[in-house]
């Protein structure tokens, strides 16, 4: 890294900072000569809302081009009728728009039961991270 004690102490922005600085992280972008720094973005403080979606705004003029983006949906249980996951549905320059699932037992007539999937309810924390270039 460019600076392994300041990556080192501050975390996230040390790596965000190894990322814009340090070549050996740079990326070519189809159509321009040369190497393009990345740049990531990280926001822990998501929480679904109703329906189970959230959506991120961005830094303005942060990114140029957004690559892709990773949504993670924390709950502290290991049991699996209350497992759940983030799915990303879009992203922009400016905003990402994430989805957040959790399963859903059902019972049957026959006396089954049915293991499905349905949209979070409001509350659920999501941990975002963005890939791109300014």
């Amino acid at each position: 890294m460019a600076d392994k004690k300041n990556a080192t102490r501050q975390g996230f922005n040390g790596v965000r900072y190894a990322l814009e600085n340090d070549t050996r992280f740079a990326t070519y972008q189809a159509g321009l000569s040369g190497q393009v720094p990345l740049r990531l973005y990280t926001d822990g403080a998501g929480t679904t809302n109703a329906t189970g979606g959230v959506t991120f705004t961005l830094p303005s003029n942060y990114f140029t081009v957004v690559y892709g983006a990773v949504a993670t949906a924390v709950r502290n249980s290991a049991d699996p009728t209350m497992a759940t996951f983030a799915m990303v549905r879009s992203w922009s320059s400016t905003s990402v728009v994430v989805q957040v699932f959790e399963s859903k037992t059902s019972g049957v007539l026959l006396g089954g039961i049915i293991e499905g999937l349905e949209a979070s309810g409001a509350g659920i924390p999501v941990q975002l991270m963005v890939f791109g270039t300014g």
